[in-house]
Protein backbone atom coordinates (compact mmCIF):
# COMPACT_ATOMS: atom_id res chain seq x y z
CA UNK A 1 0.00 0.00 0.00
CA UNK A 2 1.15 3.92 -0.47
CA UNK A 3 1.34 5.67 2.59
CA UNK A 4 1.28 8.53 3.97
CA UNK A 5 2.83 9.36 7.37
CA UNK A 6 2.51 12.62 9.46
CA UNK A 7 1.97 14.45 12.84
CA UNK A 8 1.60 17.60 14.59
CA UNK A 9 5.19 17.14 16.80
CA UNK A 10 7.19 17.68 13.83
CA UNK A 11 9.03 15.14 11.35
CA UNK A 12 12.24 14.69 13.46
CA UNK A 13 9.82 13.50 16.30
CA UNK A 14 10.75 10.21 17.66
CA UNK A 15 7.19 8.80 17.08
CA UNK A 16 6.62 9.41 13.49
CA UNK A 17 10.30 7.98 12.62
CA UNK A 18 9.60 4.53 14.90
CA UNK A 19 5.99 4.29 12.97
CA UNK A 20 7.38 4.78 9.23
CA UNK A 21 10.37 2.78 9.56
CA UNK A 22 7.82 -0.05 10.92
CA UNK A 23 5.09 0.61 7.90
CA UNK A 24 8.10 0.81 5.49
CA UNK A 25 9.10 -2.77 5.96
CA UNK A 26 5.58 -3.65 4.00
CA UNK A 27 4.52 -0.51 2.30
CA UNK A 28 5.46 2.18 0.89
CA UNK A 29 5.69 4.74 3.04
CA UNK A 30 6.00 8.74 1.96
CA UNK A 31 6.30 11.31 5.29
CA UNK A 32 5.28 15.06 5.11
CA UNK A 33 5.20 16.56 8.36
CA UNK A 34 5.75 19.81 9.59
CA UNK A 35 9.28 21.30 10.14
CA UNK A 36 8.25 22.25 13.97
CA UNK A 37 6.10 21.09 16.56
CA UNK A 38 2.57 22.20 15.72
CA UNK A 39 0.59 20.62 19.00
CA UNK A 40 -3.14 21.58 19.44
CA UNK A 41 -3.11 23.81 16.12
CA UNK A 42 -6.16 21.98 15.40
CA UNK A 43 -7.29 22.03 11.15
CA UNK A 44 -5.63 24.97 10.92
CA UNK A 45 -4.66 25.76 6.76
CA UNK A 46 -2.39 28.15 6.00
CA UNK A 47 -5.29 29.94 3.24
CA UNK A 48 -3.05 33.06 3.10
CA UNK A 49 0.40 32.35 3.21
CA UNK A 50 2.95 30.33 1.09
CA UNK A 51 4.13 27.42 2.28
CA UNK A 52 8.00 25.69 2.33
CA UNK A 53 8.54 22.54 1.71
CA UNK A 54 11.90 20.86 2.22
CA UNK A 55 13.21 17.17 1.15
CA UNK A 56 15.21 15.83 3.73
CA UNK A 57 15.72 12.42 1.96
CA UNK A 58 14.11 9.36 0.13
CA UNK A 59 10.33 10.26 0.41
CA UNK A 60 10.65 12.67 3.50
CA UNK A 61 9.82 15.87 3.34
CA UNK A 62 9.27 19.07 5.64
CA UNK A 63 6.59 21.49 5.39
CA UNK A 64 6.63 24.66 7.36
CA UNK A 65 3.08 24.47 7.68
CA UNK A 66 0.58 22.41 9.62
CA UNK A 67 -0.32 18.69 9.97
CA UNK A 68 -3.70 19.64 7.72
CA UNK A 69 -1.40 21.25 5.36
CA UNK A 70 0.39 18.39 4.79
CA UNK A 71 -2.14 16.41 3.42
CA UNK A 72 -3.32 18.47 1.19
CA UNK A 73 -0.03 19.38 -0.27
CA UNK A 74 0.64 15.32 -0.66
CA UNK A 75 -2.84 14.70 -1.82
CA UNK A 76 -3.28 17.99 -3.72
CA UNK A 77 -0.20 18.62 -5.41
CA UNK A 78 2.45 17.18 -7.71
CA UNK A 79 4.90 16.30 -4.72
CA UNK A 80 4.48 12.83 -4.58
CA UNK A 81 3.56 13.07 -8.72
CA UNK A 82 0.61 10.22 -9.46
CA UNK A 83 1.07 8.80 -6.02
CA UNK A 84 -2.46 7.38 -4.96
CA UNK A 85 -2.78 7.13 -0.93
CA UNK A 86 -4.42 4.21 0.48
CA UNK A 87 -4.83 5.55 3.69
CA UNK A 88 -2.92 8.44 6.10
CA UNK A 89 -1.46 7.88 9.08
CA UNK A 90 -0.94 10.61 11.37
CA UNK A 91 1.32 10.29 14.51
CA UNK A 92 2.99 8.66 16.68
CA UNK A 93 1.61 11.08 18.75
CA UNK A 94 3.71 11.68 21.95
CA UNK A 95 0.72 12.54 24.83
CA UNK A 96 -2.69 11.21 24.23
CA UNK A 97 -5.72 12.43 22.12
CA UNK A 98 -8.89 11.54 24.14
CA UNK A 99 -12.17 13.33 24.31
CA UNK A 100 -12.14 16.54 23.99
CA UNK A 101 -8.59 16.83 23.24
CA UNK A 102 -9.30 15.93 19.66
CA UNK A 103 -11.13 19.47 19.06
CA UNK A 104 -7.44 20.57 19.83
CA UNK A 105 -5.47 18.08 18.39
CA UNK A 106 -3.27 18.72 15.16
CA UNK A 107 -2.79 15.08 14.72
CA UNK A 108 -6.65 14.29 14.38
CA UNK A 109 -6.46 16.90 12.09
CA UNK A 110 -4.45 15.45 9.74
CA UNK A 111 -6.21 12.06 9.56
CA UNK A 112 -9.84 13.87 9.97
CA UNK A 113 -8.42 16.49 6.66
CA UNK A 114 -7.71 12.64 4.67
CA UNK A 115 -11.09 11.19 5.28
CA UNK A 116 -12.23 14.93 3.25
CA UNK A 117 -10.37 13.64 0.08
CA UNK A 118 -12.35 10.08 0.90
CA UNK A 119 -8.60 8.76 2.44
CA UNK A 120 -9.00 6.48 5.12
CA UNK A 121 -7.19 8.80 8.05
CA UNK A 122 -5.89 7.44 11.16
CA UNK A 123 -4.49 9.01 14.03
CA UNK A 124 -2.15 7.42 16.84
CA UNK A 125 -1.47 8.58 19.83
CA UNK A 126 0.52 7.42 22.99
CA UNK A 127 0.13 8.03 26.48
CA UNK A 128 2.60 7.61 29.35
CA UNK A 129 2.62 7.21 33.37
CA UNK A 130 5.45 9.46 33.52
CA UNK A 131 4.90 13.37 34.39
CA UNK A 132 7.84 14.48 32.48
CA UNK A 133 6.50 14.20 28.54
CA UNK A 134 9.64 15.61 27.10
CA UNK A 135 11.26 11.86 28.07
CA UNK A 136 10.88 9.71 24.96
CA UNK A 137 12.31 6.64 27.65
CA UNK A 138 8.89 6.33 28.59
CA UNK A 139 7.13 6.35 25.40
CA UNK A 140 6.89 2.71 23.91
CA UNK A 141 6.12 4.05 20.34
CA UNK A 142 7.61 0.20 19.19
CA UNK A 143 4.66 -1.64 20.55
CA UNK A 144 1.95 0.74 19.27
CA UNK A 145 3.72 0.68 15.68
CA UNK A 146 4.14 -3.19 15.89
CA UNK A 147 0.09 -2.83 16.59
CA UNK A 148 -0.77 -0.47 13.59
CA UNK A 149 1.41 -2.47 11.21
CA UNK A 150 0.15 -6.22 12.00
CA UNK A 151 -3.93 -4.58 12.12
CA UNK A 152 -3.00 -1.83 9.23
CA UNK A 153 -5.94 -3.06 6.78
CA UNK A 154 -8.55 -3.42 9.13
CA UNK A 155 -8.11 -0.35 10.57
CA UNK A 156 -8.17 1.48 7.23
CA UNK A 157 -11.23 -0.64 6.85
CA UNK A 158 -13.23 0.84 9.94
CA UNK A 159 -12.97 4.61 8.03
CA UNK A 160 -13.83 3.09 4.80
CA UNK A 161 -17.00 1.17 6.04
CA UNK A 162 -18.31 4.96 7.02
CA UNK A 163 -17.93 5.78 3.92
CA UNK A 164 -14.78 8.17 4.95
CA UNK A 165 -17.19 10.17 7.19
CA UNK A 166 -15.27 9.01 9.93
CA UNK A 167 -11.82 9.00 10.97
CA UNK A 168 -10.02 6.70 13.04
CA UNK A 169 -8.60 7.67 16.72
CA UNK A 170 -6.26 5.12 18.36
CA UNK A 171 -4.86 6.31 21.70
CA UNK A 172 -2.74 3.58 23.42
CA UNK A 173 -0.90 3.61 27.02
CA UNK A 174 2.71 3.18 26.99
CA UNK A 175 3.13 -0.08 28.58
CA UNK A 176 5.29 -3.15 27.66
CA UNK A 177 2.28 -5.20 26.51
CA UNK A 178 -1.93 -4.31 25.96
CA UNK A 179 -4.51 -6.03 28.04
CA UNK A 180 -6.64 -5.92 24.71
CA UNK A 181 -7.90 -3.67 21.78
CA UNK A 182 -11.52 -1.94 22.85
CA UNK A 183 -14.11 -0.27 20.35
CA UNK A 184 -15.10 3.02 22.19
CA UNK A 185 -18.54 4.54 21.33
CA UNK A 186 -18.27 7.15 24.36
CA UNK A 187 -15.44 9.86 24.56
CA UNK A 188 -13.80 11.85 27.73
CA UNK A 189 -14.80 15.20 28.46
CA UNK A 190 -11.27 16.88 29.80
CA UNK A 191 -11.38 19.97 32.03
CA UNK A 192 -7.61 21.34 31.15
CA UNK A 193 -7.28 22.86 34.26
CA UNK A 194 -5.52 26.50 31.88
CA UNK A 195 -5.47 29.45 32.77
CA UNK A 196 -3.76 32.94 31.31
CA UNK A 197 -1.90 35.10 32.77
CA UNK A 198 -0.51 38.69 31.85
CA UNK A 199 2.85 39.22 32.11
CA UNK A 200 3.56 42.09 31.24
CA UNK A 201 1.37 45.45 30.80
CA UNK A 202 2.08 48.64 29.43
CA UNK A 203 -0.34 51.23 28.29
CA UNK A 204 -2.88 49.26 26.27
CA UNK A 205 -0.46 47.00 25.27
CA UNK A 206 -0.50 43.24 27.31
CA UNK A 207 1.96 40.34 26.89
CA UNK A 208 -0.57 37.31 27.80
CA UNK A 209 1.18 33.29 28.85
CA UNK A 210 -1.30 30.08 27.97
CA UNK A 211 -1.08 28.23 31.33
CA UNK A 212 -1.77 24.45 30.07
CA UNK A 213 -3.32 22.83 33.08
CA UNK A 214 -2.80 18.83 31.60
CA UNK A 215 -6.06 17.99 31.99
CA UNK A 216 -6.34 16.64 35.07
CA UNK A 217 -10.24 16.45 35.62
CA UNK A 218 -12.27 14.54 33.75
CA UNK A 219 -16.15 13.39 33.05
CA UNK A 220 -18.07 11.05 31.80
CA UNK A 221 -15.78 8.13 32.45
CA UNK A 222 -18.73 6.18 34.95
CA UNK A 223 -18.03 3.62 31.89
CA UNK A 224 -15.33 1.39 31.49
CA UNK A 225 -16.14 -0.42 28.93
CA UNK A 226 -16.91 2.45 26.27
CA UNK A 227 -14.90 5.27 27.73
CA UNK A 228 -11.47 5.82 25.21
CA UNK A 229 -9.85 6.90 28.84
CA UNK A 230 -10.81 4.39 30.76
CA UNK A 231 -9.37 1.72 27.98
CA UNK A 232 -5.94 3.03 28.51
CA UNK A 233 -6.09 3.12 31.97
CA UNK A 234 -7.23 -0.57 31.73
CA UNK A 235 -3.98 -1.28 29.95
CA UNK A 236 -6.13 -1.52 26.81
CA UNK A 237 -5.63 -0.15 22.65
CA UNK A 238 -8.91 2.18 22.40
CA UNK A 239 -10.43 2.86 18.84
CA UNK A 240 -12.83 5.66 18.10
CA UNK A 241 -14.45 6.75 14.89
CA UNK A 242 -15.34 10.08 15.03
CA UNK A 243 -17.27 11.75 12.76
CA UNK A 244 -15.84 14.52 10.21
CA UNK A 245 -18.37 16.73 9.36
CA UNK A 246 -20.28 19.25 11.78
CA UNK A 247 -23.15 17.39 13.10
CA UNK A 248 -26.28 20.21 14.06
CA UNK A 249 -28.33 18.62 17.12
CA UNK A 250 -31.38 18.16 15.97
CA UNK A 251 -34.00 19.74 18.72
CA UNK A 252 -36.96 21.41 16.98
CA UNK A 253 -37.96 22.52 20.43
CA UNK A 254 -34.71 23.94 21.52
CA UNK A 255 -35.69 26.94 18.53
CA UNK A 256 -38.93 28.70 17.89
CA UNK A 257 -37.90 30.30 14.67
CA UNK A 258 -41.72 32.46 15.37
CA UNK A 259 -40.38 33.84 17.97
CA UNK A 260 -37.63 35.91 16.34
CA UNK A 261 -37.96 39.45 15.36
CA UNK A 262 -37.34 40.75 12.12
Amino acid sequence: MNLLITNDDGYEALGINVLAKELAKNHNVYVLAPSTNRSAVSNCLSVHNSLEVKKVSDNVWSCSGFPADCVSIAVQSSLFKDVKFDGVISGINKGPNLGTDIIFSGTCAAARQACMYRIPGVALSLDSNSKNYLDDSTFNYELLADFVSKNLEKILEISKKTDFKSFVNINAPSVEKYNGVKYCSSLCIRDYNDSIEITEKEKDFYTTKFIFGMGKTLWNCECPSEVDYNANKEGCVSISTVVVEPICSSNPEMVDCNSFSL
